[in-house]
């Protein structure tokens, strides 16, 4: 009981901070809707840039909300925002395209957030659960700048099945299955980050969000070759989920971000790696040499 009423209070002063009194009505009546309505029921909620989101009732979207809306979690500081913007403007002017990925998008709301603060961006959902992704395609229409992919992030190619952790809510957590498995209702492709920006070849990847429940060991390989691009990465690690330990060692090894800029952000790590433009392009010329060449 203690701890439900602890849990009630952090709610409401969470929404105090962000709408002052008027947050008050408003946690209430998201936190009777979480709890009280029929499982599957939609309501509206404000969001960013003056536009509305759909959320789904006994869904983890509630959670999800309060952490990215309300929270502003993945909200980055002027200057760190500012740096994105500089990141974004040497890519186009090499005759490339930022690319923000949302790994583990959920109902897309970090999607929506990305677009609207960069839109000279594009922006790559990649959610493997169908009833979020539905979600998030509803919650980002009329962004031109927003992509969906129906994978999880993943070390290879291939198909994953489900260890369920929530799935009523759409929390999951993968494993890889041999092609002859049966295929599930909720199996998923598995598509590594390397292989997302092969399908992009004139991408340039400026920043990475992921909140993939446990998968980061597999989607941060240390050989992977997106490394080199070098991205602002925003993770959630799940060290904590059986099984799952030392899921950042692949970008612990990498040289670019050990002295990197790490913040702790509520359940999550905004980590920068120091900015240094003659690093960027990765040995690449840009597009308009390589085509003259």
């Amino acid at each position: 009981m203690v701890r439900w009423v602890a849990a009630g209070l952090g709610w409401l002063a969470d929404y105090m901070r962000w709408k002052g009194a008027l947050g008050v009505p408003l946690a209430l009546w998201h936190a009777g809707f979480c709890f009280l309505a029929p499982r599957g029921r939609r309501i509206r909620a404000p969001a960013f840039g003056g536009r509305t989101v759909r959320l789904r009732a006994r869904a983890s979207d509630l959670r999800v909300y309060r952490k990215i809306v309300v929270q502003r979690e993945y909200e980055l500081s002027p200057d760190r925002a500012d740096a994105v913007d500089r990141r974004c403007a040497r890519a186009h002017a090499a005759g490339r395209r930022p690319l923000i990925i949302d790994a583990g998008g959920n109902v897309g709301l970090f999607s929506l957030q990305a677009a609207l603060r960069w839109p000279q961006a594009d922006i790559l959902c990649v959610e493997p659960h169908r009833g979020n992704l539905a979600m998030a395609r509803r919650n980002c229409t009329g962004l031109r700048n927003v992509r969906f992919r129906d994978a999880a992030l993943w070390s290879a190619p291939g198909r994953l099945q489900p260890e369920d952790i929530d799935a009523a809510e759409g929390a999951f957590a993968y494993r890889a299955v041999d092609e002859e498995s049966p295929a599930g209702d909720v199996s998923a492709e598995a598509v590594t980050i390397d292989a997302l920006l092969a399908e992009r070849p004139d991408a340039e990847l400026v920043m990475i969000k992921m909140d993939i429940e446990g998968a980061e060991a597999e989607a941060l390989t240390p050989e992977a070759d997106f490394w080199r691009h070098r991205p602002v990465i925003l993770i959630e690690p799940h060290d904590f989920l059986p099984g799952r330990t030392a899921t950042l060692r692949g970008l612990l090894a990498q040289e670019d971000f050990r002295d990197a800029d790490w913040e702790i952000r509520g359940e999550g790590l905004l980590i920068f790696p120091t900015e240094r433009p003659e690093r960027e392009l990765h040995g690449r010329a840009p597009l308009a040499i390589a085509a003259a060449s």
